[in-house]
């Protein structure tokens, strides 16, 4: 494994397992999809701007733009935004039980597009999966019908365009990032007015949330991730969905919560499901 592959796993990994507590905070007091929309339109366009103004880049091509656009779509406004939009109705545990299915389903996708998974990648999605609903077995998991299907098809569609992006024409490096996270935050914009959420200026009080979502939670770790997609298997770049709910325990812990012998177990399954799962990389 390579440094900045290690660095990127760490950045999806400790990033997004972070993120959990500000979206869930911030959806209290903001409408989830303009929140959305405001972290990745804000995080892409400067970072487009950034790209084009001081890096030089060259714009993408019409097809890179759609491609881009159907992936942050189903990115942003399918995957994270459903999911934001479920913490209405649903508690942190259900919504970390739903985001642990990504893997599962990059496995299934991944298999109908010949794009196989090897054995030992999906015994670890298996042994890290077993980790959550240990993390979870004491928690009151509540799933109003409204929250239960957004929850179904949230990670279903970050699958989807997660295994089209290694597909699709996109445009190349850091451009690729700025690309989708602009056209995801215009989508996320677009179902807001759709769902007649009231548009205000942020409150005051979830302005720090909002800007650690876009600064680390949209620009530094979806860099991060998009670097994983190319560089290796949409299995091991999607594993962060067994390690975020684990981080965010963690943090509890640090803030005060106790430590029990069911986090311990959860950890050790986890962390073993995390190796299979390089290890399987490796082996392909």
């Amino acid at each position: 494994m390579t440094i900045r592959v290690f660095a990127s796993l760490m950045a999806v990994y400790f990033i997004w397992g972070s993120t959990y507590l500000a979206m869930k905070t911030a959806v209290y007091a903001y409408p989830p999809y303009l929140m959305s929309g405001i972290r990745f339109f804000v995080a892409g366009i400067l970072f487009f701007i950034f790209l084009m103004i001081f890096k030089q880049k060259k714009s993408p091509s019409i097809k890179q733009w759609i491609n881009s656009a159907i992936i942050g779509t189903l990115f942003f406004a399918g995957g994270t935004g459903l999911v934001g939009y479920a913490q209405i109705w649903v508690t942190s545990s259900a919504a970390a039980m739903a985001v642990a299915v990504i893997p599962i389903w990059i496995c299934i996708i991944s298999l109908a597009v010949r794009d196989y998974p090897s054995y030992l990648e999906f015994v670890g999605v298996i042994i890290g999966f077993i980790g959550i609903i240990v993390l979870n077995m004491s928690s009151q998991i509540l799933v109003d019908p409204i929250g239960g299907v957004l929850l179904f098809f949230a990670p279903l569609l970050w699958s989807i365009g997660t295994v089209l992006s290694r597909k699709l024409e996109l445009p190349d490096g850091s451009m690729r990032t700025a690309t989708q996270l602009l056209t995801g935050g215009l989508a996320c914009f677009f179902v807001s007015l759709v769902i007649r959420e009231p548009w205000s200026l942020p409150q005051q009080e979830v302005w720090f949330n909002i800007v650690y979502l876009v600064i680390f939670g949209s620009f530094i770790a979806f860099t991060a991730y998009n670097y994983l997609l190319t560089n290796t298997s949409p299995v091991l770049a999607t594993s962060y969905a067994f390690v975020n709910p684990l981080i965010a325990a963690i943090l509890g812990v640090l803030v005060g919560e106790s430590w029990s012998g069911q986090l311990s177990v959860a950890l050790a399954l986890i962390c073993l499901g995390v190796v299979v799962v390089i290890y399987g990389r490796k082996k392909t």
